[in-house]
């Protein structure tokens, strides 16, 4: 019988039974292993696969943003592949290539793009600037761009000075001179050489002459042997110098006019000093020099407009204003432009191109303080918290406005009478970063002006480490209280700037006539302005300060004899005004009243302090001045 036991069919069962796998296995390796042998033992295998590795790995590496090439201080790090660096080099190239041929779009777009691939590369954006710095010809996107490249290469390269003498270099050539003297405030207090040169001519060139001139008189000898500062020095000598120096100084000028290489600058800085020294048709000639030559720009018209304004021109000068075309190339031209169409009556205009240029030159803060203070002027209030809010979104300022902004946000909310909102408002200034000193400045004037001075205090001590005893800031606070008639924060700041720097020539001049306005101090104010007179015996604002201080002290014959020595001719608008005032003192304490009277009318209020107006409307009612001020 047969069994259903396994293995008991009917054929026999096999010895090795399940081993048949076992033997297939151990047959393969063997020939596997020799393969593998064979292969490993041959050259060209070995190679092959080496290659393939290498070429592995190359990809792996170069696709993988590995490398951190940004510095410490750049949160987050930037990383870069090896891929996108050779790519950055390659258009490094191409576009150094491209800017030597003149094709500056091209040259841009490869600068451009280089920083896409390497958002970290020093190199390009030293070589943007450099292309920049001496580009004829300019789109204010080039101008945005190469403004981005200065601000991210001080912050990538710790600020070292060569890296700020570029920058300085290309704001320099962009016109942006506002710009330049926010850059270099600081670093320049520290350094005599090439930095301290870009920084005065900065000044010179944005107009703040009376800045310049104290730092002309303290290192005039340090500043006369820096590039930045080779016409300059003849530019300042020709116009505000000593009668004595000025033909020369004008003829070094008109030499260097007719050098190909600095014919543009010369002719440029010559407007100036025609417009200072009022002589009109000198300005016309070299204005029509540089229109021939292409030159001209919306600055020299400016100039020509507030010249011709000064000669009883002013009805030529509003119709060019009515019918100009040509768009600011700066924020100086804006912010300049805007002072022209106020100037005139054409608030409208002034108002809407500073809302529209700030969004041309969004980083620049004098434009976006001048638009402000022109809203806050007009009590435009719903376009004014618009512009706060755009400050505080608008990512190039970098939060530098961020406290003015609450200060806007605070100033609107207590003229509609709410409060606490305002109070909140101001309380968020703490909250934002320090601004610089103008900023400041302006905002303790505008707190105090308006009945906010436990703000304005709060404001100031928390500021007191940074500007408390930096004479710069009571400096600009001297100014903006003297722009807005505040007279108490005038003698304040004014007195300050002259505590922490008594030496300095223009702290000395302005707490002199600040004094002298108030009526007080008049034997220290003689002798203060004497000093004065004496190191600068041809300057005309000593002179007339000097004889405002002889009136101040009732010393009516020696001021008489000063004033007869100044001429009128060549004299600005501030200039005849305080000459007619002086007079109109020494002819009232004469008992001359018709012509005490007549330099009343002449001199203009709105170049007269508030207490200088009171006195000149007691005399143009009739009173006696003196016994008004005692």
């Amino acid at each position: 019988m047969i069994s259903g036991t396994p293995g008991s069919s009917g054929t026999p069962p096999d010895p090795l039974g399940s081993k048949k796998p076992d033997l297939e296995e151990d047959s393969i390796e063997p020939i596997e292993n020799s393969l593998l042998r064979v292969l490993v033992t041959d050259r060209s295998f070995r190679w092959a696969a080496i290659a393939v590795a290498a070429l592995v790995g190359s990809v792996l590496v170069a696709v993988t943003p590995l490398f951190v090439v940004s510095t410490p201080e750049i949160d987050p790090p930037d990383r870069v592949s090896l891929l996108d660096k050779f790519q950055s080099r390659a258009l490094i190239r191409t576009a150094r290539a491209t800017g030597l041929a003149g094709k500056l779009p091209e040259s841009v777009t490869a600068w451009k793009t280089a920083l896409a691939n390497d958002p970290a590369s020093l190199e390009a954006r030293q070589g943007a600037l450099e292309l920049l710095s001496g580009a004829q010809k300019w789109t204010q996107e080039d101008v945005r761009f190469g403004y981005a490249c200065g601000v991210e290469l001080l912050k990538r390269s710790a600020t070292n000075s060569s890296e700020v003498v570029r920058f300085a270099r290309f704001l320099d050539h962009a016109g942006h001179y506002n710009a330049t003297v926010a850059l270099l405030r600081d670093l320049a207090a520290h350094d005599t050489g090439e930095l301290n040169g870009w920084f005065a001519r900065s000044l010179f060139l944005a107009r703040r002459m009376d800045r310049f001139e104290e730092l002309w008189h303290r290192q005039k000898q340090a500043l006369m042997a820096t590039d930045p500062m080779a016409l300059i020095g003849p530019a300042w000598e020709a116009g505000w110098g000593p009668i004595t120096g000025m033909a020369a100084a004008r003829d070094r000028l008109l030499a260097a006019e007719t050098d190909p290489l600095r014919h543009a600058e010369a002719s440029r800085l010559l407007l100036m000093v025609f417009e200072q020294l009022g002589e009109s048709t000198g300005y016309e000639q070299t204005l029509a020099r540089r229109m021939e030559r292409h030159e001209e720009s919306l600055a020299d018209h400016l100039g020509l407009w507030r010249l011709l304004a000064r000669t009883g021109r002013s009805s030529e000068v509003m119709n060019r204003l009515k019918s100009f075309q040509r768009a600011p190339a700066s924020p100086g031209e804006a912010t300049g432009l805007m002072e022209a169409f106020q100037a005139f009556g054409l608030t409208d205009r002034s108002v809407e191109l500073g809302l529209e240029q700030v969004k041309v030159f969004p980083y620049a803060p004098d434009l976006w303080l001048a638009t402000a203070e022109l809203l806050l002027q007009r009590q435009d209030w719903n376009r004014l918290r618009q512009t706060a809010i755009a400050m505080r979104g608008e990512s190039s300022l970098a939060g530098r406005m961020s406290a003015y902004s609450c200060y806007l946000d605070g100033q609107i909310d207590l003229s509609l009478r709410r409060d606490l909102d305002a109070a909140a408002d101001f309380a968020r200034i703490a909250e934002c970063p320090i601004p610089d000193a103008v900023l400041v400045a302006r905002m303790v004037a505008g707190l105090r002006r308006a009945n906010r001075s436990q703000e304005a205090t709060t404001l100031l001590r928390r500021v007191e480490k940074d500007f408390l005893k930096d004479s710069t800031f009571w400096f600009e606070l001297a100014s903006v209280a003297a722009e807005t008639q505040d007279m108490d924060t005038l003698a304040e700041a004014v007195a300050h700037s002259y505590q922490l720097e008594p030496t300095n020539p223009v702290y000395r001049h302005n707490h002199a006539a600040v004094m002298i306005a108030l009526g007080r101090e008049p034997a220290e104010t003689a002798r203060l302005t004497l000093e004065l007179l004496n190191r600068s015996p041809e300057s005309v604002s000593c002179q007339i300060n000097h004889a405002l201080a002889l009136v101040n002290h009732q010393r009516f014959s020696d001021a008489e004899s000063l004033l007869v020595r100044i001429l009128w001719v060549g004299r600005t608008s501030a200039e005849e005004t305080q000459i007619h005032y002086a007079w109109m003192l020494i002819d009232e304490a004469r008992q001359r009243g018709d012509s005490a009277r007549s330099h009343a009318r002449a001199a203009r209020e709105s170049d007269l302090l508030p207490p200088q107006r009171q006195k000149r409307a007691v005399v143009l009612s009739g009173g006696n001045t003196l016994k008004k001020s005692g």
